[in-house]
């Protein structure tokens, strides 16, 4: 009876949990926004690419879900960090969170003006 309700030396980490998956998707919303910044003609969002590279209401909330969501796995990587526990999944959400915050904060901070274009120097 003891084996089915005792524990298995396992720990969960809800905190770590949170802050992976809340900054991958931020990383993600991110990675959206800087493709369509460098190539305003990418079509990876198929109907809805020309509001995105055009600036319209789909990338405002794009850039609002990274930004939300980037904080949310930065803060929940500190406090999951504070607490001893966690292992590299706080580091990975911490990471990508600030992956997810660069391209909010950079158009936030009017950092960009026109479409980036690659090039070599």
């Amino acid at each position: 009876m003891a084996g089915v309700f005792g524990s298995s030396g396992r720990r969960t980490n809800p905190l770590g949990a949170i802050s992976l998956v809340t900054g991958l998707v931020a990383a993600l919303a991110s990675a959206v926004l800087w493709i369509y910044r460098v190539q305003p003609n990418s079509k990876i969002l198929g109907q809805y690419s020309a509001e995105v590279a055009a600036g319209g209401q789909l990338a405002d909330q794009l850039v609002a879900l990274a930004a939300i969501l980037g904080l949310m796995a930065v803060l929940s990587s500190i406090m999951t960090s504070s607490s001893g526990e966690g292992g590299g999944s706080y580091f990975m959400g911490l990471v990508l969170g600030l992956v997810g915050l660069s391209y909010p904060l950079l158009d936030w901070l009017n950092v960009m003006s026109e479409p980036l274009r690659p090039s070599i120097l």
